[in-house]
This record gives structure tokens, sequence and C-alpha cells, in this order.
């Protein structure tokens, strides 16, 4: 006689993986989906956020909080990832040549794909930013504080007075989820401190938050585009 066991069967369980996420991310729906999202908080930030906001931090924010942004909000410019990047690059180069063990370099093949992966997230980003900034021509704070000035010139040849997207908050937010995908075990640091880089855009008075949320959308879907397209062999097998 057949003994049947009374234990019922064991779902599968599927667990998240980086490469998930991107896929998710990345499809048609998923991007339509968060460019709408952008598309419409921007436009509130604009409309409603942005003047008190900018004008909170120039009149009455700490002093000191200011300067501690100040210092460190540079390191969003596209120059630092670049070239820090390609030191990188030029680095494990050097030492994938010097090798003559065959795991060694396989491992040093694959960290200078997600290295090459972070170099053109930055230089990708860089340029996307810099083609959207002329059409829109949004003005930044300083000329609201200087003469009340507001809106948006459409193809401004002042490349100083063009705000939206935030190019270093492209570039920080870009190289942040690009750096996460590479390297996920680092992720929730690498987004926290990109997201930090963000901020201190509108801390000193160089953007606005509406500007900000435009260059996470531009900076988040270039990295992520390059990750399942380009660099799909750069993203980490973290599971999440």
């Amino acid at each position: 006689m057949a003994v049947t066991d009374p234990s019922p069967p064991i779902a599968s369980v599927r667990t998240l993986t980086t490469a998930g996420v991107v896929d998710r991310l990345t499809t048609p729906r998923a991007l339509i989906g968060l460019f709408a999202w952008t598309a419409a908080v921007t436009a509130l930030l604009v409309a409603y956020v942005d003047r008190p906001v900018a004008w909170y931090f120039k009149t009455a924010a700490s002093p000191e909080v200011v300067q501690i942004f100040r210092m460190t909000t540079d390191i969003a410019k596209g120059e630092w990832p670049i070239g820090t990047s390609l030191i990188v690059l030029v680095v494990l180069a050097w030492r994938q040549r010097r090798t003559t063990v065959p795991d060694q370099w396989i491992k040093l093949a694959s960290l200078r794909r997600k290295w090459a992966y972070l170099f053109w997230t930055a230089v990708v980003s860089g340029i996307l930013v810099n083609l959207l900034k002329w059409p829109i021509g949004r003005l930044r704070p300083r000329y609201l504080f200087e003469d009340g000035s507001y809106g948006f010139i459409p193809f401004n040849m002042d490349f100083g007075a063009l705000a939206l997207p935030s190019g270093h908050t492209t570039t920080a937010i870009a190289v942040a989820v690009a750096a996460a995908i590479a390297f996920p075990r680092h992720g929730a640091l690498l987004l926290i401190l990109g997201l930090c880089l963000a901020i201190s855009r509108i801390v000193v008075g160089a953007h606005y938050p509406g500007d900000i949320a435009a260059g996470f959308f531009t900076g988040g879907v270039t990295a992520l585009l390059l990750a399942r397209h380009v660099f799909p062999d750069a993203v980490g097998r973290s599971r999440l």
C-alpha cells in the first residue's frame, strides 16, 4: 500500500536579484510611469515649493550647515567620477596584464567591466543632461535672488542660467545607481551618498527642488538603461 505524504507542498520562493530590479524598472511601462511621476512631481515643485525653499536656504538656513554642504557639493561634478573611474580602469588593466593566474585574470576582467559601466554612466548622463538643459531653459535661483526673475527661457544662450535638470544631481544619482547596481552589497550607502550630494545643490542655492527631481529621473534612468542594454555583465549578483 502506497504511503502518501500528508505535508502540503512547499511553495517556491522567488528571490529578487539586482538584475531582476534592473529588468523590472526598464520595461516600457515602468519607464513611462517613472517619467509621468517625475513630470507631475516636478510641476508641483515648480508651482508651489521651489521659491519658498530657495528663499529659506538663502535667508534662514544655518550658515554652518550651508558651508558644510558647500564644501562637498562639487564632488558631484562629472570630472570626479570620470577621472576616478579612468584611473581605476588603468590600474586594473595593468594588473590584469601582469597576472598569470586564470581566476585572478577573470576577476580583474569582471571589475574592469563594472568600472567601465561607471565611467560610461557618468559620461552619458553628463551629455544627456546638457542636451536637456538648453531647450528647457529654466532660470537658476540666483536670478530670483537678484531681481525676482523666476521661470523658463527656452533655448537660453546663457548656460549659467540653465537649471533643469540639475547636472550635479544627474551625475550623482547616475553614478550612485550604477555603483549600487554593480556593487549591490553597498547599494544602500551609495544611494544615500548620492541623495546627500543632490540635496546639497538646494542647500547652497544652486538649484530648486524641481531641478533635483528631474535630475533624479535623468541620472537614474541612464544608469538603468546602460545596465540592461550595454553592460548586463556588470550587474552585481547579490540577492535583495
